[in-house]
């Protein structure tokens, strides 16, 4: 499709415009047939009141949670799991779940959404500056608890209690791409009252070699990334401990180059991503019953993207700013009527304001607000062979309606089962994004998905081995894609219907000094009427090998993915792959370590993410990790 320059009334940054026109060449023509990024899936427990099932955790210790690319890398061990990211440290990184897109992942820390209201994912990379304590994945729709967005699954980010862990931290990183980076936390208790302080320092030149796709070495430029994150976190506990106030405030800011794609380079591109969170929790008894727990939170969030390019490689200069205020206050609660049941309940209201600069456009304000409220019940304790739950969540969402979110669990040991309705509400983008040729739709409905589970869930005694096992299937309906009307106009629909269903095993074995743990996925993805739908490999596998002894411990892992194509027509493909990377760590004292990792052993420079992005090839990494 061509479009003379004259019809662009207004400009699009060369990142969105490059993913619209693959979506839009991935899926032209019938209407009804065009189905891609679907939130979907299953499987897992729930957050907040309820006890999981079969969440998986990333290991909550601090080689892990201080990995040079960040905590993400280590997520993609886990089955169904897909990290994406763009060119090297620093640049962003999102997460899907079972086929499901990085917009119908919710991202959390410490409870507080980080998915942006404007283009619906979450950029996860800036989690390598914070002092984690632990990163849970939960697969599957978690809407019923978590409301809209967590139809593929939830991601939590959890910091450390200074009330629990008064440690005092300090990571320090260098390496490849003139990468260095910086991670320092302080910590303190006195009495009933602790308190945190923490910074991260990123920086990276971040240019390297790759082969393109005609086999031509070339050098990524204009891919550098600056960043910064800090945070104060405060915890005060009374009565004997069964009360607990925590005051969180958080901010970060980066700024990057924006390198552009492969067949259309960049060197003037830049974008600026801000945060700043400032939330209060309390935590105690439960309101009526005797036993239980109870929560109340209010928090406020202002996320800001910016991007320039005053030359880009086609068209006029574009300037674009995007800023979102947001107010939300919940409480939740865990009844425990009897040793056999307990009632469940939240309820919850949120309200966003956005503003929309962008060049030669007046100012826009998309305003939304919604009121949830849910209730259930759970028979069996966490720890019993058999136990089952059911809630129910009921949503009002502004210019959506009322949603009606059930979801219902089981488990008779080792059978887990699990079944739900979750939705995505249309971000502002995709309600009112105008650029002459491209535009939002504010008639969009919200994406909807059933989803169930069924599985088996096996360990021995001490974590010495694990078997999980599970079928899914997703049914998504009202999907939201930028699809072409005419020869002069893309536009946001709501376009048909999806099915993905798919097996994934993982299991972890350990004897002696070696562990192994491996995970496997075969995921089917087919639009209504059977095609296969672009950008989800089918086979994928995941595994790690480490042998620890004496202080010292040595990782190998792998992740290998089978080819598919970029779209629906078969023209564009992207190869399979094997990715290796490799860690030896010593600790020749318990408070100070000592690491070398190297990234993409097998230096495959042909690597590139879902938008034909080129990836780094093999990378060195050294770091000191000290806790006191």
């Amino acid at each position: 499709m061509r479009v003379p320059r004259a019809r662009f009334p207004v400009h699009v940054p060369p990142r969105w415009l490059a993913g619209i026109v693959l979506t839009a060449a991935a899926f032209p023509g019938e209407a009804q047939e065009v189905i891609e990024v679907p939130p979907i899936d299953v499987e897992a427990a729930a957050p907040r009141a309820e006890a999981p099932v079969q969440a998986r955790s990333v290991e909550a210790d601090p080689a892990t949670l201080d990995a040079p690319t960040g905590p993400t890398r280590d997520a993609s061990l886990a089955p169904s799991v897909q990290v994406r990211e763009s060119g090297g440290l620093g640049q962003p990184v999102t997460l899907q779940v079972r086929g499901s897109d990085p917009a119908s992942t919710l991202a959390t820390l410490d409870g507080v959404p980080l998915n942006s209201p404007f283009l619906g994912g979450a950029d996860l990379s800036g989690l390598a500056l914070l002092p984690l304590d632990s990163l849970t994945i939960t697969r599957g729709g978690r809407s019923a608890s978590w409301g809209p967005g967590a139809v593929g699954g939830v991601l939590e980010a959890a910091l450390p209690s200074p009330l629990d862990d008064p440690q005092t931290r300090l990571s320090l990183t260098a390496g490849s791409f003139g990468t260095a980076r910086m991670k320092v936390a302080l910590a303190d208790r006195a009495g009933p009252v602790a308190g945190m302080a923490a910074l991260g320092l990123l920086a990276s030149a971040g240019d390297f070699p790759f082969t393109d796709t005609n086999g031509r070495r070339r050098t990524r430029t204009h891919n550098a990334a600056s960043a910064l994150d800090a945070l104060g976190k405060v915890e005060a506990e009374g009565a004997g401990g069964r009360h607990r106030a925590i005051l969180l405030v958080e901010g970060f800011c980066d700024d990057r180059e924006v390198p552009g794609f492969e067949q259309f380079p960049s060197d003037t591109a830049r974008q600026q991503d801000t945060r700043v969170i400032v939330s209060g929790r309390w935590e105690g008894p439960p309101l009526a019953a005797r036993d239980g727990r109870a929560g109340a939170r209010l928090y406020v969030r202002r996320l800001g993207f910016a991007f320039h390019d005053p030359s880009p490689p086609m068209g006029p200069p574009v300037q674009a700013r995007l800023v979102a205020w947001e107010v939300s206050a919940d409480g939740s609660g865990e009844e425990v009527a009897s040793r056999w049941w307990r009632i469940l309940w939240s309820a919850g209201a949120t309200h966003t304001r956005g503003a929309v600069t962008r060049r030669d456009q007046p100012v826009r304000s998309p305003v939304r607000s919604s009121v949830a409220g849910r209730a259930g019940v759970a028979v069996g304790s966490d720890q019993a062979p058999v136990r089952a739950e059911a809630t129910a969540r009921v949503e009002w969402d502004e210019g959506s309606g009322v949603m009606v979110l059930p979801r219902a669990e089981a488990r008779v040991s080792p059978w887990p089962a699990l079944a739900g309705r979750s939705y995505r509400l249309p971000t502002f983008e995709e309600l009112h994004f105008n650029a002459g040729f491209v535009q939002g739709n504010p008639d969009l409905r919200p994406e909807d998905a059933w989803t169930w589970d069924a599985g088996l869930s096996l360990s021995a005694p001490g974590g010495v081995a694990m078997l999980r096992a599970a079928f899914f299937e997703n049914r998504v309906s009202n999907l939201i894609l930028f699809l072409p009307r005419s020869a002069f106009l893309i536009r946001a629909e709501n376009s048909g219907s999806a099915l993905l269903r798919g097996a994934e095993v993982e299991g972890s074995v350990r004897a002696g000094p070696v562990g192994v743990r491996a995970a496997y996925t075969f995921l089917d993805a087919r639009f209504r009427g059977g095609r296969a739908m672009p950008h989800r490999p089918r086979h994928t596998v995941a595994g790690e090998v480490s042998f620890e002894s004496g202080g010292v411990r040595v990782e190998v892992r792998g992740r290998g993915q089978t080819a598919f194509y970029l779209d629906r027509y078969e023209s564009l493909t992207e190869e399979g792959r094997l990715l290796v990377d490799a860690r030896v760590e010593w600790t020749p004292v318990p408070e100070v370590a000592l690491a070398l990792d190297v990234h993409n052993v097998l230096d495959r420079r042909g690597a590139v993410d879902s938008l034909q992005s080129p990836l780094p090839g093999r990378a060195f990494y050294g770091s000191l990790r000290v806790s006191l």
